[in-house]
């Protein structure tokens, strides 16, 4: 389900949805998707790897990526984008609009664009300023823009960041992650710590990961595939759909599907499903304590192995294969309940 998307992840592509994964497209060049603006390298310092342990990085309305490939030095590279100026100009611009800060203090990495205190709309500049950096990969960030994409890969410290209205991407994150937009879509792969990311409209898409997700969208679709650990997945209105899942689930939606197939179960499974259908499928020969609760429960009366309990219209309670450690709940109050052991 997520492969089309991965492959190619990068912010190159991040406004349609983010292709950051395959770096050949970022090495040409980090911010293509201006495809209407003049993108140009305004600046770019270097500092000792070993002078700074964690990353402050800040803009208006731009962009950041954050690359963990660094050798002994690390680098920050401005880039400006505009629809209207280039050159000479645009340099000049972004001197009377922009206070930059690209240093190092106190153990800190900072690559900060402030908008002075006498221009007063980002709108009338039209130019915004984006940030790449290749960093060592121990270290942690705090990132945050207006409205731009953020994209993170290769770290193995704590990563915290936030944008208002872009897209964010991460992948090979090993340290703790929280992250927000309030209203992108977010892709990531290859994680091993807590997630905990939360978008206002957008959707979130989820591969190969291992730890504590949780996952929060207010109107957008959850997926997910070859998860392992626990899973905590919230959307007020769209789809659930969670593939090839090691673990335990805690999943809810105010009315669109969900879909869950389980490789493993180490922990109880619930779903809730104000306004939709629910399917899901566990290992063949699964033993647990399980509760359906809907107004069609036709397709799982067939489908439970060794089934001992009560069986009505609207309830199922019992226990599958003598029960177990396990508990699945389940409850729809809109569609109906498949179940399937495989």
């Amino acid at each position: 389900m997520l492969k089309k998307y991965f492959p190619i992840l990068g912010l190159c592509a991040i406004i349609a949805l983010p292709s950051c994964i395959q770096s050949s497209q970022a090495e040409n060049h980090s911010f293509q998707f201006f495809e209407k603006y003049v993108t140009e390298t305004i600046d770019t310092k270097q500092f000792p790897s070993n002078s700074f342990t964690k990353v402050n990085s800040a803009t208006p309305g731009g962009n950041i990526e954050v690359l963990g490939d660094a050798g002994a030095q690390s680098s920050v590279e401005v880039i400006a984008s505009s629809n209207k100026y280039s050159g000479a100009e645009l340099k000049q611009k972004i001197a009377e609009i922009y206070d930059l800060n690209v240093s190092v203090s106190n153990g800190e990495l900072f690559a900060q664009a402030k908008i002075k205190s006498e221009i007063k709309k980002l709108s009338n500049t039209h130019i915004s300023i984006n940030f790449k950096l290749h960093v060592p990969n121990a270290v942690s960030t705090s990132l945050k823009t207006s409205g731009g994409n953020l994209h993170l890969a290769s770290l193995r410290g704590d990563q915290d960041f936030a944008t208002s209205g872009g897209n964010i991407a991460f992948e090979d994150i090993h340290g703790m992650i929280n992250g927000r937009t309030s209203g992108g879509n977010i892709v990531f792969k290859n994680v091993d710590n807590t997630v905990k990311v939360s978008t206002s409209g957008g959707n979130i898409l989820a591969e190969n990961a291992n730890g504590n997700l949780q996952l929060t969208t207010s109107g957008g679709n959850i997926s997910g595939e070859n998860l392992t650990g626990s899973f905590d997945v919230v959307t007020s209105g769209g789809n659930i759909a969670l593939n090839q899942l090691a673990g335990k689930v805690d999943g809810s939606t105010s009315g669109g599907q969900i879909t869950v197939s389980m490789r493993q179960i180490s922990g109880d499974i619930q779903l809730r499903n104000s306004g939709g259908g629910i399917s899901l499928t566990v290992p063949k020969n699964t033993a647990a304590n399980v509760q359906f609760v809907g107004e069609n429960l036709d397709g799982i009366k067939n489908h439970m192995e060794n089934f001992s309990g009560n069986l009505s219209k609207k309830t199922i309670s019992g226990k599958i294969n003598g029960g177990g450690n396990s508990n699945i709940n389940v409850s729809s109050s809109g569609g109906s309940i498949q179940f399937n052991q495989l």
